[in-house]
């Protein structure tokens, strides 16, 4: 009898116990957007790396992480830009970050769209500077200046109803412009009797400019792009 009394205090006090570890999490509240920066392969085992194109490190080159803010309009039933938050304190390295808006910058109740982009600190993008009740999500291109020279940019987006009692979402930043490294086989010696001298690797409709909020090209061309020639 003693023994099971025993047992059963033992199990009360680690009910307990458990309860009170469960309860002392600090959770922020308010409006909380916790952010990631991944890699999806199309095998789905998704790894978080981001790189130059050209280059084989898999290293993370986020730097500048801001968050665009689209606003539904009943009258038009579309989402205009609003305001931009910036999130600070992202460092190469990182792949998770969770940002609070600030007391004095909250978002009001309503439907909103939002636009995460995730870029280095210095690229050769060029990306338009949004217009309060005028830009929508689409017309947020990143346009290549000097093709070649690209990095790597994230992006990512996410449909927000905010209520008053806060929100608290999580946003998924992948690689919207993203490098090719190539492994070939079986590559001739000769042809004709003519000794291979040259690799290439050529693209057809090229593009210089991506819509960051669906990851597509915005304005296909006929050109072709060498991508690789060794």
């Amino acid at each position: 009898m003693k023994k099971f009394f025993l047992i059963m205090a033992a199990s009360i006090l680690i009910f307990a116990c458990s309860k009170e570890e469960g309860t002392s999490i600090d959770e922020p509240s308010g409006q909380v957007i916790e952010l990631t920066a991944v890699n999806e392969p199309t095998d789905g085992n998704a790894i978080t790396r981001t790189r130059p194109l050209y280059s084989q490190e898999a290293i993370q080159e986020i730097e500048r992480v801001s968050i665009y803010v689209f606003s539904y309009n009943a009258s038009s039933s579309d989402y205009f830009y609003l305001k931009t938050y910036t999130v600070s304190g992202w460092n190469k390295g990182s792949s998770f970050m969770r940002f609070a808006v600030p007391d004095n910058d909250k978002l009001a109740a309503g439907d909103y769209q939002f636009l995460a982009i995730g870029r280095e600190a210095t690229d050769n993008y060029r990306i338009p500077t949004p217009v309060v009740g005028t830009t929508k999500i689409n017309d947020m291109i990143a346009h290549i200046t000097t093709p070649g020279q690209e990095s790597e940019i994230f992006a990512g987006t996410k449909p927000v109803t905010v209520s008053s009692q806060g929100i608290r979402i999580t946003m998924q930043m992948t690689r919207k412009v993203a490098g090719v490294l190539g492994y070939f086989k079986n590559v001739p010696y000769d042809i004709n009797g003519s000794a291979v001298k040259y690799l290439r690797l050529t693209f057809t409709n090229a593009d210089t400019a991506v819509i960051l909020a669906t990851g597509n090209g915005s304005n296909p061309t006929n050109a072709s792009y060498m991508l690789i020639n060794v």
